[in-house]
């Protein structure tokens, strides 16, 4: 399944649907970093394409097997977790940008105060790597946000996770200064096994049946950014993303 293209998603979700009736469990853990501006097949922003539209789409072809899942499991038990990143807290989601054009953007959108020169310069093309990929892992977390507030109804739980800094070859893109500024966010590194230890608590603890909490980091809930639990931003959100995939999306 190629996540940049919505026609391989409904493919791949309709041969899922072939196979089985129910789905438990939906961990949202592909992802993708670029350096250099690039689009999805539908001309979406590929970070943002990738990391949070198609993981949107893929989660709603899905949705009726797990509402299934729920007729013969306990309330909570099943659940969609989405990776996200400590790196969300850099930016909001640019509604007025959101494909990274350096359109004008209101006060409420810019990136944090907090961004430090290496992560907020552009590359050779004008493109905000890092803000881009910092946008996504808020939508990540609003996408939670909305899930948690109307797919418990359906008996259905939801939880955003930041894995830890994971020896990967997510950032094998990045220019040498931004590789050794991320390298220097995190004291230690993790291997994979322990990388995915957070997605498996929020995906099977059964202390989180009930929700009391939205985002993990090191198997324990920890504070994220205002910009990335308010409502009404995760409401527009939705919208948006329901428009970019061109069909509803009813929890």
């Amino acid at each position: 399944m190629d996540l940049a293209s919505q026609a391989s998603i409904r493919k791949a979700a309709a041969e899922v649907k072939g196979m089985i009736s129910t789905l438990d469990i939906l961990v949202n853990n592909a992802g993708c970093t670029h350096r250099l501006r690039q689009w999805t097949a539908e001309g979406i922003e590929m970070q943002f394409g990738v990391n949070h539209i198609g993981t949107f789409l893929l989660t709603k072809l899905l949705f009726p097997l797990l509402k299934a899942a729920t007729t013969q499991s306990p309330p909570g038990t099943t659940r969609v977790v989405n990776l996200s990143s400590h790196g969300h807290m850099l930016s909001p989601v640019r509604f007025h940008d959101y494909n990274m054009e350096n359109k004008e953007i209101p006060p409420e959108e810019q990136p944090s105060s907090r961004i430090t020169p290496v992560f907020a310069k552009p590359s050779s093309d004008g493109y905000l790597t890092t803000v881009a990929y910092s946008q996504s892992k808020t939508a990540n977390i609003l996408f939670t946000l909305y899930l948690q507030d109307h797919a418990a109804a359906s008996k259905i739980m939801s939880y955003a996770v930041h894995p830890g800094g994971v020896i990967s070859n997510l950032g094998r893109e990045h220019e040498e200064d931004v590789a050794e500024a991320i390298a220097a966010t995190s004291k230690y590194w993790k291997n994979s096994d322990e990388g995915a230890s957070t997605s498996l608590v929020a995906a099977l603890d059964p202390s989180l049946d009930e929700s009391s909490g939205l985002y993990l980091a090191d198997c324990q809930f920890f504070s994220c950014a205002d910009h990335a639990k308010d409502p009404v931003a995760a409401q527009r959100l939705w919208e948006l993303s329901e428009e970019l995939i061109g069909e509803r999306f009813i929890c």
